[in-house]
């Protein structure tokens, strides 16, 4: 548009500076070199617009590219922030489990303490019945070896059989129960 003016600006020039050469030869020389130096002003004014155009150009390119990073950076800052959370939330899923394991380690450490209490008082009894059975089968040895009259003040004759058999089948179960509830015992605290 600026060419475009000048071009027509020049045409009106050349048409008036013919007009002039009759006048005066140092009007027109005074007119071509103003021509010549409004065309060289031209050509600097075309060339810094064309250097406008370009360093706009370069201000655009630079524009995106600043905006890129700014993206590239928001996410970068997204991101981290999304594995920070991510590295709270598996922290705090540890610590809970290991709570949790606290906990059920505190309880089974409980429940051996019972266990073993509960053993020490189901050997203690186990000790208690041998020690009965011992008791028993020693005063049943000792009965034995008296005349059947002596032990009972009756005549073996006058008692039905299987009364003699009553004490010793009795301590016989005593000794069974206290053997299957110490190995129940054992077996609960080895295999819990």
């Amino acid at each position: 548009m600026l060419i475009e003016e000048l071009e027509r600006e020049s045409q009106e020039r050349q048409h008036f500076t013919i007009a002039l050469e009759e006048v005066d030869p140092q009007i027109v020389e005074n007119l071509q070199r103003e021509q010549q130096e409004r065309t060289e002003s031209a050509c600097i004014a075309e060339q810094r617009e064309q250097q406008l155009r370009r360093l706009e150009q370069e201000y655009r390119q630079l524009q995106e590219e600043l905006d890129q990073e700014r993206r590239g950076r928001l996410d970068d800052q997204r991101r981290t922030a999304r594995s920070e959370r991510e590295h709270k939330e598996r922290l705090t899923k540890v610590q809970q489990e290991a709570e949790r394991l606290g906990q059920e380690r505190q309880r089974f450490t409980e429940d051996l303490k019972k266990e073993r209490k509960e053993r020490q008082a189901a050997q203690m009894q186990a000790t208690e019945l041998e020690q009965e059975y011992r008791r028993s089968t020693s005063e049943l040895d000792k009965l034995r070896r008296l005349p059947v009259q002596d032990r009972v003040g009756k005549p073996e004759a006058d008692r039905p059989w299987w009364r003699k058999y009553i004490p010793i089948g009795m301590l016989l179960l005593g000794v069974l129960a206290m053997w299957f509830v110490s190995l129940v015992v054992v077996l609960s605290l080895l295999y819990p």
